[in-house]
């Protein structure tokens, strides 16, 4: 019987730290969405990388670079996104403006 209730106070408390690392990393998501900046998500992730909330934020991040990669609208611009992406959901949109813009140029 004491093995019991020694497990069931383990058990609590495991589940408790959990509850509030949860709401921890909810709490700092949102935060970063507040904020909306590469840093913000950046620091989000180096803090809670292993949160559900990190594929998120993880994608917010690098809808933002490829936001300012456009606004900068230059071929090393472009590059830095792909060198970080090269697989990420804009190469293909990417590769498209930094030919527009390397013609352009040309």
């Amino acid at each position: 019987m004491k093995n019991k209730s020694i497990s069931n106070k383990w058990l609590f408390v495991i589940s408790l730290i959990i509850m509030i690392f949860i709401g921890c990393a909810g709490g700092a998501f949102r935060t970063a969405q507040e904020k909306n900046t590469v840093e913000a998500y950046n620091k989000f992730i180096q803090e809670y990388g292993d949160s559900k909330f990190a594929p998120q934020a993880k994608k917010m991040r690098e809808d933002l670079k490829f936001s300012n990669a456009k606004k900068e609208n230059t071929i090393s611009g472009y590059d830095r996104y792909l060198k970080e992406y090269p697989k990420g959901t804009f190469v293909s949109e990417v590769n498209k403006l930094r030919e527009l813009n390397m013609f352009e140029n040309a």
